[in-house]
């Protein structure tokens, strides 16, 4: 019974969550700062935030290469990433 509680708590503060800093300024952070969410991802962090939701690094649509601004896939948070340079230095689409 307790963890059925615990999960329609987690659930409930998700919908709480979903889309609720849309319309918030920007907020800028060094990637390699962020907390990855898995250790075969070099580019998957945690939002710093809401602590539960996924910034997954964008690509340019043309060019492939990464974009220095991101969003939260849940809050909807905006982020600028300060160090996209040595990002971009180390990925493999130059």
């Amino acid at each position: 019974m307790k963890k059925k509680k615990q999960t329609a708590y987690k659930e409930k503060m998700i919908d709480n969550l979903t889309a609720s800093r849309i319309n918030v300024s920007p907020i800028h952070v060094k990637h390699s700062e962020l907390g990855r969410t898995a250790s075969n991802s070099a580019y998957r962090s945690e939002c710093p935030m809401c602590e539960v939701g996924l910034l997954l690094v964008m690509r340019d649509d043309e060019t492939f290469k990464l974009k220095a601004e991101d969003r939260c896939l849940l809050c909807g948070q905006k982020f600028v990433y300060d160090d996209i340079d040595e990002m971009r230095e180390k990925d493999f689409v130059k």
